[in-house]
């Protein structure tokens, strides 16, 4: 007897309600201690990286702003244009009603949801069943490659927008409403630039190739369909995506992405082959990550887990072997064999000659990325094995039922050991009846259909893993502020100028550490220190920060940061020279408080302290008369003999010598907003104004109404020649290529919208004999998996 598939959904791209529940379920299980607490998932990157964004973006968009720069992070930034912040993400709008927690758990929610539809989509678009679509979209969307992503949120909504790109782009190939689907395309990649995740963009063009290629009768016939939707989408998709993509592409050579990352730097996280393992057994991980040397180095892996289900790996093989779709099998063996070597990184032996030939992997991070591509292959194939082994005969009768005891015993092991002096004792309870639950179900098919089975002890196998993670990540209640914040604020209230923060190496560490101690009091502290602490880009920045760390980090903070770390100077030589205000410490730091601090308060085991010789933020000072090379600029700042309280080094051709101390002088800050500064000044001697704000382009200034050049000071900072006497100063930035950006995106947006509704209208007005035969119709109600896959 063989397996039926379901009737038809409506539409075609969604799974049937129950199946849509399925997935609804399992996001909703997974979210409710946040939901129903008021907690918020603070693993990874969300606490330093993720829920400032959504604090900041917040504040932006509830005062009715969005600046061109960013002078809370490091010395100064540019802010549009910065492809890791999604400022104007879509659904950004929450913010106006809800909190940026709140926002922050919907976004995740929403998104895990939108990738388990995007992968059923992808499914059935490539003629899979529709139980096998479902196969596909738990085993990927809710696999432990899926959920990592929650780590970074904006890798979450990538992936999202990458699975719809795919979707629509194959759809676009072969359907008879191809500019709406073309259009559907573009909106799905502008979607997916606007969300940050801008190293998806690669993976998601190489994907619609491959499986592009192999949708029609061979894939010369391809070639010039793919060529066309490529041309028409590329079109849309960079006009939609112009308010990010002008910007920065105008920023760029300024910044560390255009120069290159390091080899160590860029191949940091790489996916070691010992992490493969975790297919099958997902918990091969400590909480500091991976304890296996591999290579003679150890693995740090990117994803806490790969694991996709023991039966979807199983079936996979099948595929590959005996698979009834091969252009499913052709396109996702080809993705692994080219994406695969990409993502083992520095375990790959020829990796360090691909660094050097293929400028984008000099500038993305993480290799391990490169694996999303594999990842949603294998969960394809695993469907495609799922279709074909649901097809077999009466022989495979016995085999089914044997598979299914095997899964379920599989199934309970795991969640045993998983569990094991981790969980109360419902889980251990569960487990076994769940499990007999599942043997009984395989033992009785005629009651319920094998699919439905593998179905279940997937979603429950799956649903152990996640909870495993989910349950014992560091998590808080997050509506307070940071107390450390609150100390340096005051002082800088009482100075008007901005302040710069930097830690000791034991101050994250420390943070990091109090979760250990599960109190709900040091778990919000651990939130609170580390979203006001860590600085995972390796510099330092203002206490109101937003993200820790940028693509758009300025080229000349990261030379004179290496520099510094080179040099002799001793750690506050250092951080005078980078203009460092405050510094927070431990008592692990030092036996007492060293005299180059000053004291000014604590909070739990980390204490603030002001430097007591620093650079002011703003001053006016001579310069060093003698012409300097780049490399000798950088030389002289990490010198012992400059001292930045009494001179500046000012990079420019033909400048006035200024060369006395002017230790009569007066500043005053005005104004301090994100575009603009304002300042009066008044010196009895010709100088240069220095102020600790990062030297970029888009700057302007004047004195007393009269435009001046700016001028790149101590290689990092901005500095004018001021003339003795009172003067108004002030700066403005504008962002590049704005203006015409904005406008540009709107118009090709609402172009995208009318070729939507055009194509529609099209469509509706043919005939039934002028629309042809539907080429992704599902399979008909009753009919044989093999009939129905033929047909």
């Amino acid at each position: 007897m063989t397996q039926t598939l379901p009737s038809n959904s409506p539409n075609k791209l969604f799974p049937p309600m129950r199946l849509s529940l399925l997935g609804f379920l399992f996001v909703s299980i997974l979210f409710y201690p946040f939901l129903l607490e008021g907690q918020s998932y603070c693993d990874g990157d969300l606490s330093i990286f993720t829920l400032p964004q959504f604090q900041f973006i917040s504040q932006l968009l509830n005062d009715g702003q969005i600046p061109g720069w960013n002078p809370y992070l490091g010395s100064g930034q540019p802010l549009i244009g910065d492809s890791s912040l999604p400022i104007f993400y879509p659904l950004n709008i929450l913010h106006w009603i809800l909190d940026p927690v709140t926002v922050l758990n919907i976004f995740l929610m929403v998104h895990l949801y939108l990738a388990f539809l995007g992968t059923y989509a992808l499914a059935r678009v490539l003629k899979l069943s529709v139980y096998g679509a479902c196969f596909a979209a738990l085993s990927f969307s809710f696999g432990g490659v899926g959920l990592s992503q929650l780590t970074t949120p904006m890798y979450c909504m990538g992936i999202a927008w990458l699975l719809w790109t795919l979707t629509f782009f194959l759809q676009s190939l072969t359907a008879e409403n191809t500019l709406e689907k073309q259009s559907l395309t573009a909106l799905s990649i502008a979607l997916l630039v606007l969300t940050g995740a801008l190293d998806y963009i690669l993976p998601t063009l190489a994907l619609c190739l491959f499986f592009g290629l192999f949708q029609g009768a061979s894939p010369r016939t391809m070639i010039l369909p793919l060529c066309k939707s490529f041309f028409t989408v590329g079109f849309l998709s960079l006009g939609m995506s112009s308010l990010v993509l002008a910007p920065m592409f105008f920023i760029l050579p300024e910044t560390v992405r255009a120069q290159g990352l390091s080899y160590l730097e860029a191949s940091e996280w790489s996916l070691a082959p010992v992490e493969w393992l975790s297919l099958i057994v997902p918990f091969l991980f400590e909480e500091g990550g991976l304890k296996y040397q591999v290579y003679g180095a150890q693995a740090r892996p990117w994803f806490f887990s790969l694991h996709m289900g023991i039966l979807p790996v199983i079936l996979a093989a099948f595929a590959f072997l005996f698979s009834p779709k091969k252009s499913v099998a052709k396109a996702s063996i080809l993705t692994i064999l080219v994406f695969l070597p990409f993502a083992s990184g520095a375990y790959n032996p020829i990796y360090r000659g691909l660094f050097d030939i293929l400028p984008f992997l000099s500038r993305s991070r993480y290799p391990a990325k490169f694996f999303i591509p594999v990842a949603l292959s294998l969960a394809l194939l695993s469907a495609n094995g799922f279709d074909w082994w649901l097809s077999k005969d009466k022989k495979w009768k016995t085999f089914n039922k044997n598979l299914a005891v095997i899964g379920a015993l599989l199934l309970s092991g795991l969640a045993a050991s998983y569990y094991y002096e981790k969980t109360t004792l419902s889980w251990h309870i569960l487990a076994p009846i769940l499990t007999l639950l599942c043997i009984g179900a395989g033992q009785f098919q005629r009651a319920i259909k094998i699919e439905k089975v593998i179905l279940a002890l997937t979603f429950i196998e799956l649903l152990f893993c996640s909870q495993f993670f989910i349950l014992f990540c560091p998590r808080a209640l997050v509506n307070s502020p940071p107390q450390i914040g609150r100390i340096i604020k005051k002082q800088q209230q009482k100075t008007g100028c901005p302040s710069i923060l930097t830690v000791s190496p034991k101050a994250p560490i420390t943070a990091m550490r109090m979760p250990k101690l599960k109190t709900t009091e040091l778990s919000l502290l651990f939130f609170a220190s580390r979203q006001a602490l860590k600085a995972n880009s390796g510099m330092p920045y203002g206490l109101r920060s937003s993200p820790a760390f940028s693509p758009l980090q300025l080229q000349r903070t990261k030379l004179i940061k290496n520099a510094l770390d080179q040099s002799k100077l001793d750690s506050w030589s250092r951080m005078q020279r980078m203009g460092v205000q405050h510094f927070v410490f431990t008592p692990f730091d030092f036996d007492k408080t060293p005299p180059q601090l000053k004291e000014l308060g604590s909070y739990g085991p980390w204490k603030v302290g002001a430097l007591t010789k620093k650079a002011p933020w703003a001053t006016i000072l001579p310069r060093r008369s003698n012409a300097l090379t780049r490399a000798e600029t950088v030389k002289a700042i990490t010198d012992n003999d400059l001292e930045p309280v009494k001179e500046s080094i000012i990079e420019g051709q033909g400048l006035p010598q200024a060369t006395k101390l002017n230790n009569n002088q007066q500043i005053t800050l005005t104004k301090f907003e994100f575009d603009r500064i304002e300042l009066n000044a008044s010196s009895k001697e010709d100088g240069f104004l220095v102020i600790q704000e990062a030297y970029a382009m888009g700057w302007s200034a004047t004195i007393d109404g009269k435009a001046t050049p700016i001028y790149p000071a101590n290689i990092q900072f901005r500095g004018i020649y001021l003339p003795k006497g009172r003067h108004k100063i002030k700066f403005q930035y504008s962002s590049p290529a704005w203006n015409w950006a904005w406008p540009l995106s709107l118009l090709t947006f609402l172009l995208t919208l009318l070729l939507i509704c055009l194509s529609r209208f099209q469509s509706k007005r043919r005939s039934p004999e002028a629309q042809g035969t539907d080429h992704f119709k599902p399979a008909s109600k009753g009919l044989p998996v093999r009939e129905a896959q033929e047909q």
